[in-house]
């Protein structure tokens, strides 16, 4: 999603359909706050967690930044599982997670 502010309401959006279709959570640790500008170089995306899981959200949440420590400080904010960005190193995982 293009922005933080996307991102919260993608995800209270999404959770609160009461039949929801999301399984996983693929979540970057740094999003930009406003459209056209550069991610911010720490991570701002831990609230998206705690609001996932204020919301109900028990499925997989997979860190995925391309920083390693980054994917940490979001494993540390409550993300269940990290990869990397390659698309078939995330399906490999949500497969073996979920399979």
């Amino acid at each position: 999603l293009p922005t933080l502010e996307d991102a919260r309401r993608e995800i209270v959006r999404s959770l609160s359909v009461s039949e929801s279709e999301v399984y996983a959570l693929l979540l970057d640790a740094c999003i930009p706050n406003s459209p056209g500008f550069d991610p911010p170089r720490d991570p701002n995306t831990m609230e998206i967690i705690s609001l996932a899981k204020d919301w109900g959200f028990t499925w997989p949440i997979i860190a995925i930044s391309g920083e390693d420590q980054n994917n940490s400080i979001l494993l540390a904010a409550g993300a269940t599982h990290k990869s990397s960005k390659k698309a078939i190193d995330i399906v490999n995982l949500i497969a073996s997670i979920l399979l």
